[in-house]
């Protein structure tokens, strides 16, 4: 598996959980399909969960996912 061959020839630590991010991520059950094929619990990132917004950001963000918004989030955080 990739993850044992980064863990043991690169000595990195073993990976625990695979972030999907972008609007490719919410493709019906990737994150499923990965999880089950590479062994390693997967996720979609939700990077507006922990936001406080409008009702009016609250009501859009409703409407799509918000993953495809992960990098425009992060550049404005910082």
């Amino acid at each position: 598996k990739v993850s044992d061959y980064i863990s043991n020839r690169l000595q990195y630590p073993r990976t625990n959980q695979i972030i999907l991010s972008g609007n490719g991520s919410m493709l019906p059950g990737l994150d499923k399909y990965i999880s089950s094929f590479i062994g390693i619990d997967t996720i979609v990132a939700n990077p507006i969960q922990n936001f406080e917004m409008s009702p009016e950001a609250k009501e859009f963000f409703g409407r799509q996912p918000a993953t495809g918004f992960s990098i425009p989030i992060g550049l404005s955080l910082k």
